[in-house]
């Protein structure tokens, strides 16, 4: 692949989601013995919906464009040069995922995405930061249904929703050590040339940075949030697991694409404090490109 399509540097604007209406069941009703303690343990994970209105949001194609890139490597050009380089985007899955450390990642299924802290107000309300709250909550095994309160834009609605819970990837140490938010800290490419995000800087020529999130999640959702000022201004999204057939290596996809050897990344070093990686690709040319990763916590 381009070596200006990468992971860690992404682009797509902050849009968001609209949730389809799917009728819960009657025959279920609202989880009311639930206490705040345990709907904060039962909501964490990753939630897939499968129907989301369409036209509520721009598509995800008014924010893939050409970008200033602050990387070189595959695993942080994101989106934009996924769609540069095959010309179109594949299938994507929407979904709502709650993360350990009280913030949000939803997704439409245009692949819009936004991320906000939650609240758990009472074992039947959850507040999300920035898009409204959730609410009547029914869990049925892997099933979750409940209602979706959107206020964006100054328009309110609610939906009610259907969403079912992904399996997590297998929890072991290694996953325990990645699967955090991590900073990104420095980029090195194979000249030896090392670039810092110490301030900030001009982005897709339209927004300004100064920091730039990556989470890891045990349900296998790789993010990727930008901040100024501590406000996310962007959100990208992907999906993530360990290689099979090497440990010392992980694999990325956009959107539902197929894993591959072709999206991976070398571990050089994880630790709780520090997640080094490398990736390679062909340059134009036919030489070999690399770049270091360096994120901390």
């Amino acid at each position: 692949m381009n070596k200006s399509t990468s992971i860690f540097t992404v682009c797509l604007y902050v849009l968001f989601l609209g949730l389809a209406g799917c009728a819960k069941d009657s025959g279920n009703g609202p989880d009311e013995d639930l206490n705040d303690e345990q709907l904060e343990t039962k909501i964490l994970g990753k939630w897939e919906i499968s129907n989301f209105p369409t036209e509520l949001f721009p598509t995800a194609d008014a924010g893939l464009r050409p970008q200033a890139s602050i990387s070189k490597n595959m695993l942080l050009a994101g989106r934009a040069g996924v769609v540069a380089e095959v010309g179109g985007v594949g299938t994507i899955t929407a979904f709502i995922e709650f993360l350990p450390d009280d913030t949000y990642l939803v997704q439409d299924a245009a692949g819009n995405a936004f991320s906000g802290g939650y609240v758990v107000k009472s074992g039947q309300t959850i507040t999300l930061t920035g898009i409204g709250s959730i609410s009547d909550i029914v869990f049925s095994g892997s099933r979750l249904d409940f209602k979706l309160s959107l206020s964006i834009s100054g328009t309110t609605q609610v939906l009610e929703i259907t969403a079912n819970k992904k399996p997590p990837i297998a929890d072991n140490d290694r996953t325990d050590l990645l699967a955090q938010t991590w900073s990104l800290y420095s980029e090195e490419d194979h000249e030896g040339n090392i670039a810092f995000l110490d301030g900030e800087i001009e982005y897709d020529d339209d927004i300004t940075i100064d920091q730039l999130k990556i989470t890891f999640s045990k349900s296998g959702t790789y993010a990727i949030r930008y901040f100024l000022k501590g406000a996310v201004v962007r959100v990208e999204t992907a999906n993530w697991r360990w290689d099979p057939s090497n440990s010392d290596k992980l694999q990325y996809a956009w959107y539902n694409d197929a894993f591959s050897n072709d999206s991976s990344v070398t571990i050089i070093k994880l630790t709780t404090s520090e997640l080094v990686v490398k990736e390679t690709w062909k340059e134009d040319d036919g030489e070999e490109g690399y770049s270091i990763i360096t994120l901390k916590r």
